[in-house]
Protein backbone atom coordinates (compact mmCIF):
# COMPACT_ATOMS: atom_id res chain seq x y z
CA UNK A 1 0.00 0.00 0.00
CA UNK A 2 1.45 3.23 -1.03
CA UNK A 3 1.50 6.42 0.95
CA UNK A 4 -1.84 8.73 0.77
CA UNK A 5 -1.82 10.52 -2.47
CA UNK A 6 0.98 8.90 -4.23
CA UNK A 7 -0.36 7.09 -6.99
CA UNK A 8 -3.90 5.67 -8.06
CA UNK A 9 -3.72 1.67 -7.49
CA UNK A 10 -6.59 0.01 -8.57
CA UNK A 11 -7.88 -3.14 -6.25
CA UNK A 12 -11.00 -5.51 -6.47
CA UNK A 13 -10.91 -5.09 -2.53
CA UNK A 14 -12.36 -1.83 -2.78
CA UNK A 15 -15.05 -2.31 -4.83
CA UNK A 16 -16.01 -5.16 -2.49
CA UNK A 17 -15.84 -2.95 0.45
CA UNK A 18 -18.57 -0.69 -1.01
CA UNK A 19 -20.78 -3.65 -1.60
CA UNK A 20 -21.02 -4.62 1.72
CA UNK A 21 -21.03 -1.37 3.33
CA UNK A 22 -23.99 -0.87 0.94
CA UNK A 23 -25.56 -4.48 1.93
CA UNK A 24 -25.00 -3.27 5.99
CA UNK A 25 -26.64 0.06 5.80
CA UNK A 26 -29.92 -1.55 3.80
CA UNK A 27 -29.85 -5.03 5.79
CA UNK A 28 -29.96 -6.79 2.24
CA UNK A 29 -27.64 -8.87 0.31
CA UNK A 30 -25.76 -6.66 -2.40
CA UNK A 31 -27.61 -8.87 -5.15
CA UNK A 32 -30.86 -8.42 -3.82
CA UNK A 33 -30.54 -5.10 -3.18
CA UNK A 34 -29.17 -4.40 -7.05
CA UNK A 35 -32.00 -6.33 -8.07
CA UNK A 36 -34.61 -4.27 -6.07
CA UNK A 37 -33.51 -0.48 -6.97
CA UNK A 38 -31.02 -0.25 -10.06
CA UNK A 39 -31.68 -3.04 -12.01
CA UNK A 40 -35.80 -3.04 -12.17
CA UNK A 41 -35.76 0.90 -13.29
CA UNK A 42 -33.29 0.65 -15.55
CA UNK A 43 -35.02 -2.47 -17.69
CA UNK A 44 -32.10 -4.46 -17.29
CA UNK A 45 -33.47 -7.66 -17.17
CA UNK A 46 -30.77 -9.92 -18.07
CA UNK A 47 -28.29 -8.57 -16.08
CA UNK A 48 -27.33 -10.56 -12.43
CA UNK A 49 -24.53 -10.62 -9.89
CA UNK A 50 -25.65 -14.03 -9.01
CA UNK A 51 -23.73 -16.85 -10.44
CA UNK A 52 -25.22 -20.31 -12.54
CA UNK A 53 -24.43 -23.16 -9.51
CA UNK A 54 -26.26 -24.87 -7.38
CA UNK A 55 -28.65 -23.49 -4.68
CA UNK A 56 -26.05 -23.91 -1.26
CA UNK A 57 -27.12 -23.42 2.49
CA UNK A 58 -25.58 -20.08 3.32
CA UNK A 59 -24.88 -18.59 0.12
CA UNK A 60 -27.42 -16.43 -1.97
CA UNK A 61 -30.14 -17.86 -4.41
CA UNK A 62 -28.00 -18.75 -7.58
CA UNK A 63 -28.96 -17.23 -10.68
CA UNK A 64 -32.32 -17.76 -12.26
CA UNK A 65 -32.06 -21.14 -14.30
CA UNK A 66 -33.89 -19.07 -17.42
CA UNK A 67 -30.89 -16.50 -17.42
CA UNK A 68 -28.36 -19.63 -16.93
CA UNK A 69 -29.32 -21.24 -19.98
CA UNK A 70 -27.96 -18.35 -21.81
CA UNK A 71 -24.67 -17.86 -19.83
CA UNK A 72 -21.97 -17.76 -22.55
CA UNK A 73 -18.69 -20.47 -22.29
CA UNK A 74 -15.22 -19.49 -21.38
CA UNK A 75 -12.40 -20.87 -23.61
CA UNK A 76 -8.71 -20.71 -23.66
CA UNK A 77 -6.56 -21.13 -26.78
CA UNK A 78 -4.21 -24.01 -26.67
CA UNK A 79 -2.00 -22.76 -29.69
CA UNK A 80 -4.11 -24.94 -31.67
CA UNK A 81 -7.64 -24.62 -30.78
CA UNK A 82 -9.89 -23.86 -28.83
CA UNK A 83 -11.17 -25.55 -25.33
CA UNK A 84 -13.57 -24.77 -22.89
CA UNK A 85 -12.57 -23.65 -19.28
CA UNK A 86 -14.74 -24.05 -16.01
CA UNK A 87 -16.84 -21.02 -15.17
CA UNK A 88 -14.73 -18.83 -12.56
CA UNK A 89 -16.87 -17.96 -9.56
CA UNK A 90 -16.28 -14.65 -8.18
CA UNK A 91 -19.59 -13.80 -6.20
CA UNK A 92 -17.49 -13.64 -2.57
CA UNK A 93 -16.24 -10.24 -4.01
CA UNK A 94 -19.25 -9.05 -5.53
CA UNK A 95 -19.48 -6.09 -6.95
CA UNK A 96 -16.08 -5.95 -8.32
CA UNK A 97 -17.14 -9.08 -10.13
CA UNK A 98 -19.46 -11.43 -10.90
CA UNK A 99 -21.79 -9.45 -12.59
CA UNK A 100 -22.93 -11.39 -16.12
CA UNK A 101 -25.07 -9.01 -18.57
CA UNK A 102 -25.83 -8.72 -22.11
CA UNK A 103 -25.04 -6.30 -25.02
CA UNK A 104 -28.71 -4.77 -24.83
CA UNK A 105 -28.70 -4.40 -21.24
CA UNK A 106 -25.25 -2.61 -21.45
CA UNK A 107 -26.41 0.15 -23.77
CA UNK A 108 -29.13 1.21 -21.84
CA UNK A 109 -26.54 1.24 -18.70
CA UNK A 110 -24.46 3.58 -20.61
CA UNK A 111 -27.35 5.95 -21.57
CA UNK A 112 -27.89 5.94 -17.84
CA UNK A 113 -24.26 7.36 -17.77
CA UNK A 114 -24.62 9.61 -20.48
CA UNK A 115 -27.18 11.14 -19.35
CA UNK A 116 -26.46 11.97 -16.05
CA UNK A 117 -28.09 9.27 -14.47
CA UNK A 118 -31.89 9.62 -15.53
CA UNK A 119 -33.25 6.70 -17.83
CA UNK A 120 -36.77 6.83 -19.35
CA UNK A 121 -37.96 9.59 -17.12
CA UNK A 122 -36.38 7.82 -14.15
CA UNK A 123 -33.75 9.20 -11.96
CA UNK A 124 -31.24 6.45 -10.20
CA UNK A 125 -29.18 8.72 -9.07
CA UNK A 126 -28.42 12.76 -8.79
CA UNK A 127 -26.15 15.22 -10.30
CA UNK A 128 -23.66 15.54 -7.47
CA UNK A 129 -23.09 11.43 -7.73
CA UNK A 130 -22.81 12.57 -12.00
CA UNK A 131 -20.48 14.77 -10.86
CA UNK A 132 -17.94 12.69 -8.90
CA UNK A 133 -18.38 9.91 -11.79
CA UNK A 134 -17.15 12.58 -14.03
CA UNK A 135 -14.32 14.36 -11.53
CA UNK A 136 -10.29 12.38 -11.01
CA UNK A 137 -10.09 11.72 -6.99
CA UNK A 138 -6.53 12.85 -7.66
CA UNK A 139 -4.85 14.58 -10.54
CA UNK A 140 -2.54 11.67 -12.54
CA UNK A 141 0.42 12.31 -13.96
CA UNK A 142 -0.08 14.06 -17.68
CA UNK A 143 -1.52 11.74 -20.63
CA UNK A 144 -2.64 9.11 -17.99
CA UNK A 145 -6.09 8.21 -17.19
CA UNK A 146 -7.30 9.18 -13.72
CA UNK A 147 -9.97 7.35 -11.31
CA UNK A 148 -13.07 9.00 -10.54
CA UNK A 149 -15.83 7.60 -8.18
CA UNK A 150 -15.96 4.20 -9.52
CA UNK A 151 -14.71 4.96 -13.27
CA UNK A 152 -11.62 5.51 -15.42
CA UNK A 153 -10.85 8.74 -17.27
CA UNK A 154 -9.83 8.27 -20.98
CA UNK A 155 -8.09 9.62 -23.90
CA UNK A 156 -9.80 9.02 -27.14
CA UNK A 157 -8.14 9.70 -30.63
CA UNK A 158 -8.70 13.54 -31.14
CA UNK A 159 -8.13 14.05 -27.87
CA UNK A 160 -12.03 13.23 -26.91
CA UNK A 161 -12.38 12.88 -22.92
CA UNK A 162 -13.78 9.43 -22.62
CA UNK A 163 -15.15 7.66 -19.41
CA UNK A 164 -15.29 4.00 -19.04
CA UNK A 165 -14.53 0.27 -17.39
CA UNK A 166 -12.35 -2.77 -18.24
CA UNK A 167 -12.84 -5.96 -16.34
CA UNK A 168 -11.14 -9.35 -17.08
CA UNK A 169 -11.35 -12.83 -15.04
CA UNK A 170 -9.95 -16.05 -16.12
CA UNK A 171 -11.60 -16.40 -19.63
CA UNK A 172 -13.53 -13.12 -19.66
CA UNK A 173 -12.27 -9.74 -21.74
CA UNK A 174 -14.82 -6.85 -21.12
CA UNK A 175 -14.72 -2.93 -22.05
CA UNK A 176 -17.58 -0.38 -21.25
CA UNK A 177 -16.28 3.08 -22.62
CA UNK A 178 -18.29 6.59 -23.33
CA UNK A 179 -17.82 9.40 -25.15
CA UNK A 180 -20.50 12.05 -23.46
CA UNK A 181 -19.18 14.94 -25.70
CA UNK A 182 -20.32 12.55 -28.80
CA UNK A 183 -22.95 11.36 -27.11
CA UNK A 184 -21.50 7.74 -27.58
CA UNK A 185 -21.37 4.15 -25.62
CA UNK A 186 -19.54 1.08 -27.03
CA UNK A 187 -19.36 -1.97 -24.94
CA UNK A 188 -17.28 -4.83 -26.21
CA UNK A 189 -17.04 -8.85 -24.58
CA UNK A 190 -15.08 -11.99 -25.41
CA UNK A 191 -15.32 -15.20 -23.85
CA UNK A 192 -11.69 -15.90 -24.14
CA UNK A 193 -7.95 -14.48 -23.27
CA UNK A 194 -7.14 -13.95 -26.78
CA UNK A 195 -10.17 -11.42 -27.24
CA UNK A 196 -8.33 -9.06 -25.43
CA UNK A 197 -6.58 -6.84 -27.53
CA UNK A 198 -9.47 -6.10 -29.25
CA UNK A 199 -11.44 -5.31 -26.08
CA UNK A 200 -8.75 -3.09 -25.56
CA UNK A 201 -8.90 -1.38 -28.71
CA UNK A 202 -11.91 -1.71 -30.20
CA UNK A 203 -13.72 1.81 -28.51
CA UNK A 204 -10.37 4.43 -29.78
CA UNK A 205 -10.97 2.47 -33.47
CA UNK A 206 -14.01 3.35 -33.85
CA UNK A 207 -13.81 6.74 -32.71
CA UNK A 208 -10.65 7.14 -35.35
CA UNK A 209 -12.77 5.54 -38.09
CA UNK A 210 -16.12 7.28 -37.72
CA UNK A 211 -15.40 10.80 -35.69
CA UNK A 212 -11.91 11.95 -36.49
CA UNK A 213 -10.23 10.02 -38.90
CA UNK A 214 -6.61 8.23 -38.44
CA UNK A 215 -3.65 9.78 -36.63
CA UNK A 216 -0.44 10.55 -37.68
CA UNK A 217 1.11 8.50 -35.40
CA UNK A 218 3.89 9.27 -32.85
CA UNK A 219 7.22 11.37 -34.04
CA UNK A 220 10.23 9.87 -34.61
CA UNK A 221 12.13 9.25 -31.35
CA UNK A 222 15.32 11.96 -30.79
CA UNK A 223 16.80 10.35 -27.57
CA UNK A 224 19.99 8.47 -28.12
CA UNK A 225 19.15 4.66 -27.41
CA UNK A 226 21.98 4.77 -24.91
CA UNK A 227 20.22 7.48 -23.07
CA UNK A 228 17.16 5.57 -23.30
CA UNK A 229 18.88 2.39 -21.93
CA UNK A 230 20.28 4.39 -18.99
CA UNK A 231 16.93 5.78 -17.95
CA UNK A 232 14.90 3.21 -18.56
CA UNK A 233 15.97 -0.76 -19.29
CA UNK A 234 15.56 -2.73 -16.53
CA UNK A 235 13.04 -5.01 -14.97
CA UNK A 236 9.90 -3.94 -12.83
CA UNK A 237 7.54 -5.68 -10.83
CA UNK A 238 4.05 -5.12 -10.15
CA UNK A 239 3.29 -3.55 -7.06
CA UNK A 240 -0.33 -5.01 -7.43
CA UNK A 241 0.62 -8.42 -5.42
CA UNK A 242 1.08 -10.32 -2.65
CA UNK A 243 4.15 -9.74 -0.54
CA UNK A 244 4.52 -12.84 1.15
CA UNK A 245 4.43 -16.48 1.25
CA UNK A 246 3.83 -18.68 -1.80
CA UNK A 247 1.77 -15.93 -3.54
CA UNK A 248 4.43 -13.81 -3.61
CA UNK A 249 6.76 -16.64 -5.18
CA UNK A 250 4.75 -16.75 -8.00
CA UNK A 251 3.96 -13.04 -8.84
CA UNK A 252 7.51 -12.45 -8.88
CA UNK A 253 7.55 -14.74 -11.36
CA UNK A 254 4.34 -13.51 -13.38
CA UNK A 255 3.87 -10.16 -12.98
CA UNK A 256 6.50 -7.92 -14.26
CA UNK A 257 7.59 -6.22 -16.99
CA UNK A 258 11.05 -6.78 -19.05
CA UNK A 259 11.45 -3.06 -20.30
CA UNK A 260 14.60 -2.65 -23.44
CA UNK A 261 15.41 0.06 -25.64
CA UNK A 262 16.35 -0.46 -29.25
CA UNK A 263 18.31 1.06 -32.13
CA UNK A 264 15.77 3.57 -32.64
CA UNK A 265 14.97 5.08 -29.94
CA UNK A 266 12.08 3.22 -28.80
CA UNK A 267 11.09 1.26 -26.07
CA UNK A 268 10.52 -2.27 -25.99
CA UNK A 269 8.01 -3.44 -22.93
CA UNK A 270 7.41 -7.25 -22.65
CA UNK A 271 4.72 -7.23 -19.50
CA UNK A 272 2.02 -9.85 -18.84
CA UNK A 273 -0.50 -8.95 -21.36
CA UNK A 274 2.07 -8.80 -23.73
CA UNK A 275 4.92 -7.05 -25.48
CA UNK A 276 4.64 -3.54 -26.94
CA UNK A 277 6.85 -1.13 -28.91
CA UNK A 278 6.65 2.59 -27.51
CA UNK A 279 7.96 5.94 -28.33
CA UNK A 280 8.95 9.01 -26.31
CA UNK A 281 5.91 11.68 -26.24
CA UNK A 282 6.35 15.00 -24.84
CA UNK A 283 8.01 15.54 -21.19
CA UNK A 284 10.65 13.00 -19.64
CA UNK A 285 9.23 9.87 -18.70
CA UNK A 286 5.85 10.33 -21.25
CA UNK A 287 5.50 7.38 -23.97
CA UNK A 288 2.46 6.32 -26.48
CA UNK A 289 1.75 3.34 -27.83
CA UNK A 290 3.34 3.38 -31.76
CA UNK A 291 1.05 0.01 -32.77
CA UNK A 292 -1.92 1.44 -30.24
CA UNK A 293 -1.89 4.92 -29.24
CA UNK A 294 -2.09 4.74 -25.67
CA UNK A 295 -0.38 7.06 -23.00
CA UNK A 296 1.83 5.25 -20.37
CA UNK A 297 4.46 6.83 -18.35
CA UNK A 298 7.30 6.64 -15.98
CA UNK A 299 8.02 8.24 -12.40
CA UNK A 300 11.80 9.62 -12.19
CA UNK A 301 14.02 9.63 -9.77
CA UNK A 302 17.65 11.25 -9.28
CA UNK A 303 18.13 10.94 -13.25
CA UNK A 304 16.26 7.40 -13.71
CA UNK A 305 13.50 5.43 -13.90
CA UNK A 306 11.91 3.50 -10.67
CA UNK A 307 8.28 3.26 -11.73
CA UNK A 308 6.27 2.49 -14.81
CA UNK A 309 2.82 2.88 -14.83
CA UNK A 310 0.29 1.24 -17.15
CA UNK A 311 -1.70 2.99 -19.67
CA UNK A 312 -5.08 1.70 -18.58
CA UNK A 313 -3.65 3.62 -14.86
CA UNK A 314 -4.83 0.61 -12.84
CA UNK A 315 -1.32 -1.14 -11.75
CA UNK A 316 2.06 0.48 -11.47
CA UNK A 317 5.50 -1.59 -11.77
CA UNK A 318 8.39 -0.82 -9.69
CA UNK A 319 11.77 -0.66 -10.73
CA UNK A 320 13.54 -3.74 -9.22
CA UNK A 321 17.40 -4.77 -8.74
CA UNK A 322 18.93 -8.25 -10.43
CA UNK A 323 17.95 -10.02 -7.17
CA UNK A 324 14.40 -9.56 -7.60
CA UNK A 325 14.08 -10.51 -10.91
CA UNK A 326 13.48 -14.26 -12.40
CA UNK A 327 16.38 -14.14 -14.09
CA UNK A 328 18.12 -14.32 -10.85
CA UNK A 329 15.87 -17.02 -9.57
CA UNK A 330 16.95 -19.17 -12.65
CA UNK A 331 20.84 -18.77 -12.53
CA UNK A 332 20.70 -19.70 -8.48
CA UNK A 333 18.44 -22.35 -9.60
CA UNK A 334 20.66 -24.16 -12.56
CA UNK A 335 23.94 -23.83 -10.35
CA UNK A 336 21.87 -25.58 -7.52
CA UNK A 337 20.49 -28.35 -9.65
CA UNK A 338 24.41 -28.76 -11.05
CA UNK A 339 25.65 -29.07 -7.88
CA UNK A 340 23.32 -31.13 -6.56
CA UNK A 341 24.09 -33.37 -9.55
CA UNK A 342 27.16 -33.31 -8.86
CA UNK A 343 27.36 -34.31 -5.41
CA UNK A 344 25.48 -37.55 -6.09
CA UNK A 345 27.44 -38.50 -9.06
CA UNK A 346 30.60 -37.80 -7.03
CA UNK A 347 29.18 -40.87 -4.61
CA UNK A 348 29.87 -43.32 -6.98
CA UNK A 349 32.61 -41.62 -9.07
CA UNK A 350 34.90 -40.83 -5.92
CA UNK A 351 38.63 -41.98 -5.54
CA UNK A 352 38.94 -44.11 -2.95
CA UNK A 353 41.08 -41.61 -0.62
CA UNK A 354 38.39 -39.11 -0.79
CA UNK A 355 35.96 -41.49 1.30
CA UNK A 356 38.58 -40.94 3.94
CA UNK A 357 37.02 -38.98 6.64
CA UNK A 358 35.96 -37.98 10.22
CA UNK A 359 33.27 -38.74 12.26
CA UNK A 360 32.12 -34.97 11.64
CA UNK A 361 32.72 -35.08 7.94
CA UNK A 362 30.91 -37.92 7.66
CA UNK A 363 27.71 -36.28 8.70
CA UNK A 364 28.52 -33.50 6.70
CA UNK A 365 28.31 -35.29 3.61
CA UNK A 366 25.19 -37.19 4.06
CA UNK A 367 23.72 -33.48 4.92
CA UNK A 368 25.17 -32.54 1.83
CA UNK A 369 23.70 -35.46 -0.12
CA UNK A 370 20.51 -35.06 1.38
CA UNK A 371 20.11 -31.45 0.76
CA UNK A 372 20.63 -32.74 -3.20
CA UNK A 373 18.44 -35.01 -2.87
CA UNK A 374 15.88 -32.49 -1.87
CA UNK A 375 16.53 -29.97 -3.83
CA UNK A 376 16.08 -32.08 -7.60
CA UNK A 377 13.13 -33.83 -5.95
CA UNK A 378 11.88 -29.46 -5.08
CA UNK A 379 13.10 -28.69 -8.52
CA UNK A 380 11.09 -31.48 -10.46
CA UNK A 381 7.90 -30.91 -8.47
CA UNK A 382 7.88 -26.91 -9.42
CA UNK A 383 8.81 -27.80 -13.05
CA UNK A 384 6.06 -30.25 -13.08
CA UNK A 385 3.73 -27.03 -11.20
CA UNK A 386 5.21 -24.61 -13.65
CA UNK A 387 4.59 -26.72 -16.63
CA UNK A 388 0.55 -27.05 -16.10
CA UNK A 389 0.07 -23.63 -15.18
CA UNK A 390 1.59 -22.63 -18.37
CA UNK A 391 -0.47 -24.93 -20.21
CA UNK A 392 -3.70 -23.15 -18.46
CA UNK A 393 -2.96 -20.28 -16.16
CA UNK A 394 -6.02 -21.11 -14.53
CA UNK A 395 -5.05 -24.25 -12.97
CA UNK A 396 -2.88 -21.86 -10.44
CA UNK A 397 -6.43 -20.36 -9.85
CA UNK A 398 -8.57 -23.86 -9.67
CA UNK A 399 -6.17 -25.75 -7.90
CA UNK A 400 -3.88 -23.37 -5.68
CA UNK A 401 -1.84 -23.88 -4.18
CA UNK A 402 -1.89 -27.88 -5.19
CA UNK A 403 0.39 -30.41 -4.59
CA UNK A 404 3.31 -30.23 -6.65
CA UNK A 405 4.05 -26.37 -5.60
CA UNK A 406 3.89 -27.54 -1.83
CA UNK A 407 5.80 -30.47 -1.89
CA UNK A 408 8.63 -28.26 -3.99
CA UNK A 409 8.39 -25.66 -1.20
CA UNK A 410 8.76 -28.20 1.58
CA UNK A 411 11.77 -30.11 -0.18
CA UNK A 412 13.31 -26.60 -0.67
CA UNK A 413 12.58 -25.44 2.87
CA UNK A 414 14.22 -28.75 4.49
CA UNK A 415 17.09 -28.49 1.77
CA UNK A 416 17.81 -24.68 2.76
CA UNK A 417 18.00 -26.16 6.63
CA UNK A 418 20.19 -28.54 5.35
CA UNK A 419 22.46 -25.99 3.93
CA UNK A 420 22.47 -23.89 6.77
CA UNK A 421 23.53 -27.17 9.11
CA UNK A 422 26.65 -27.63 6.83
CA UNK A 423 27.62 -24.05 6.88
CA UNK A 424 27.73 -24.20 10.63
CA UNK A 425 29.84 -27.47 10.16
CA UNK A 426 32.42 -25.98 7.94
CA UNK A 427 34.95 -24.91 10.06
CA UNK A 428 34.94 -28.66 11.47
CA UNK A 429 35.15 -29.76 7.78
CA UNK A 430 38.29 -27.94 7.17
CA UNK A 431 40.15 -28.93 10.64
CA UNK A 432 39.64 -32.27 9.82
CA UNK A 433 41.47 -34.62 12.18
CA UNK A 434 44.93 -36.39 11.04
CA UNK A 435 45.84 -36.67 7.20
CA UNK A 436 44.95 -40.14 6.44
CA UNK A 437 41.76 -39.56 8.43
CA UNK A 438 40.46 -36.55 6.26
CA UNK A 439 39.26 -35.46 3.26
CA UNK A 440 41.52 -33.88 0.89
CA UNK A 441 41.43 -30.32 -0.14
CA UNK A 442 39.78 -30.90 -2.68
CA UNK A 443 36.92 -32.22 -1.34
CA UNK A 444 36.50 -29.45 1.00
CA UNK A 445 36.81 -27.25 -1.86
CA UNK A 446 33.94 -28.96 -3.29
CA UNK A 447 31.84 -29.12 -0.14
CA UNK A 448 32.24 -25.53 0.11
CA UNK A 449 31.60 -24.49 -2.70
CA UNK A 450 28.32 -26.45 -3.03
CA UNK A 451 27.40 -24.80 0.30
CA UNK A 452 27.79 -21.69 -1.46
CA UNK A 453 25.61 -22.22 -3.85
CA UNK A 454 22.75 -24.20 -1.47
CA UNK A 455 22.95 -21.08 0.58
CA UNK A 456 22.53 -18.40 -1.89
CA UNK A 457 19.94 -20.69 -3.55
CA UNK A 458 18.32 -20.36 -0.24
CA UNK A 459 18.23 -17.07 0.61
CA UNK A 460 16.60 -15.68 -2.96
CA UNK A 461 14.22 -18.38 -1.99
CA UNK A 462 13.39 -17.12 1.44
CA UNK A 463 13.63 -13.37 0.16
CA UNK A 464 11.20 -14.75 -2.65
CA UNK A 465 8.68 -16.43 -0.41
CA UNK A 466 9.35 -19.77 -1.39
CA UNK A 467 10.35 -21.35 1.70
CA UNK A 468 6.89 -21.43 3.83
CA UNK A 469 5.03 -23.83 2.73
CA UNK A 470 2.17 -23.36 5.44
CA UNK A 471 1.77 -19.71 4.22
CA UNK A 472 -0.49 -20.20 0.47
Amino acid sequence: VSAPALRSEYTDYDAALAGQAAAQVTGQPFDSLIEAAILPPLGMEHTSFREPRAALPGLPAPMPTSMAKGMAEGFRWTGLTLKSRPFGYSGQIAPAASASSTAADMSRFMMLLLAGGTLDGQSIYGPATAQAQRTALRTPPPGLPGWTSGLLQQSLPGGIAGLGLDGADLSFRADMTTAPSLGLGIFVAGNSETAGPLVRRLAALVVEHFYVGPSAGPAPSTIDPQTLKHLYAGHYLSEQRRYGGLEKFVDLLTRSAEVTADSNGLLVIRAPDGAGVWAPAGAPGHFISVAMGQPSAFEIQDGRAVRGLSPSGRKSFARVGWFEQPGALALAAGASIIASLATLIGLFTRDRRDFRQTMVQQRASALQTTASVLWLVGALSVGAWGSGAMGDHAQTFFEWPGGFILIGSACALVAALASVTQTLLLPAVWRGGRRLDSWTTGRKLAFTVTVAVYMTFSAILATCGALEPWNS
